[in-house]
């Protein structure tokens, strides 16, 4: 077992022995702290498989509990999951040509249509995307065309000034952290804003955010919409370089297509 895992370690009454590792052990204290901080609920309910991220990998996690001893294995799994995750992508970016673009090279983009079914192929794709929204700019105000994990029929009516857009967001895709999103939402707002604060808190899930990929797009050199994938569970969710290159390819393609209509 020890040569088919990265770490091995037991755990028992909040201590834990490592068996084996290819890493330092100030190195896994910090892996496994985090996975205990994310995971002890469902560790202690019985659960013996996890999927774990910590910065730059990513880990398969099994465990098999003899008495009171929790044995557990972490084995990294970013080469599977890459291949797996760069076939999902192209996989994707093939309906999005097929069922969009070529449509609205050809008829045009109607800004009344629910787009909702362009959001829903990155939640229902994968699993570090719990929510999706796709917006367009109508003068300086983003309208909300579609969104997957909230409520479209709440959303549609949702509408941002780019003043009200953290401002590094517009320059290029990114990944925004808890800390910018809580400068977005929550940092030098008025009267009028802390009510759209609200609102978001009570409908689109505001208060659990924990990372979004920010996708931007743009017409004429200005700002046309935003693709913004969003985790409520996991800071680091889009932390995998594979995302950055999904974001990278959006973003031209989405400002190409923009550009021809």
């Amino acid at each position: 077992m020890k040569k088919l895992t990265d770490i091995l370690l037991v755990y028992e009454s909040d201590d834990f022995e490592i068996v084996s590792t290819i890493f330092s052990e100030e190195r896994v204290k910090e892996i496994f702290s985090l996975f205990l901080k994310q995971n002890r609920f469902n560790l202690l309910d019985g659960m013996d498989k996890f999927f774990f991220e910590f910065e730059d990998e990513i880990f398969e996690v099994d465990v098999e509990k003899d008495g009171y001893k929790y044995i557990i294995s972490f084995k990294k799994i970013n080469d599977l999951v890459s291949k797996d995750l760069k076939a999902k992508m192209f996989n994707i970016l093939g309906k999005i040509l097929d069922k969009f673009i070529c449509e609205w090279l050809e008829k045009g983009f109607n800004r009344k249509e629910n787009y909702s079914n362009l959001t829903e192929l990155f939640v229902e794709n994968f699993p570090e995307i719990d929510g999706a929204l796709f917006s367009t700019r109508d003068g300086d105000i983003l309208c909300i065309r579609g969104a997957s994990g909230f409520d479209y029929e709440i959303m549609k009516d949702v509408f941002f000034t780019l003043d009200e857009v953290y401002s590094e967001r517009l320059k290029r895709p990114m990944i925004v952290k808890l800390d910018d999103v809580a400068e977005e939402y929550y940092l030098n707002v008025d009267n009028e804003r802390m009510k759209k604060v609200e609102f978001l808190m009570k409908y689109a899930h505001l208060t659990r955010i924990l990372s979004m990929l920010s996708i931007p797009f743009y017409k004429n050199n200005e700002l046309f919409g935003f693709i913004s994938l969003y985790n409520f569970e996991n800071e680091f969710a889009f932390e995998n370089e594979n995302y950055m290159y999904l974001a990278n390819v959006l973003s031209k393609l989405f400002t190409g297509v923009f550009n021809k209509i």
